[in-house]
């Protein structure tokens, strides 16, 4: 079987209602792969590093088990972000009246295949 693109892999996430972007992205925010208006997460995607990295941290110390998703809502947006591998993220934005919970029930199965490409 063919392996899938990463674009491939994000496309399926945007089928949820209000999704504007799915992005896989390194431990610096870049992005590797875009589907969507990339344009629209340039700015949030350069923080991830930081919000993850403190919640996950947070949920560690705590006794609550590694971070499988979180859900960040702004006034204008909403943002799902779910880690992939080591220093490596999913992303999918959405505009305010987004619905996350369509996208997340797909999450896993595009975090299973990203780090599966990334082999």
């Amino acid at each position: 079987m063919k392996g899938l693109t990463f674009e491939e892999i994000l496309e399926p996430l945007l089928e949820a209602p209000g999704a504007i972007v799915a992005a896989f992205v390194d431990a610096q925010g870049d992005s590797i792969a875009t589907a969507g208006d990339s344009l629209a997460l340039e700015v949030i995607g350069a923080f991830q590093p930081v919000w993850t990295s403190g919640v996950a941290g947070i949920a560690a110390h705590g006794g609550l088990g590694p971070l499988e998703d979180v859900e960040i809502d702004f006034d204008e947006r909403r943002l799902l972000a779910a880690p992939v591998k080591e220093g490596y993220h999913l992303l999918v934005l959405f505009e305010r009246d987004g619905v996350p919970s369509v996208a997340r029930s797909r999450v896993g199965t595009a975090r299973e295949r990203l780090a599966a490409e990334m082999e």
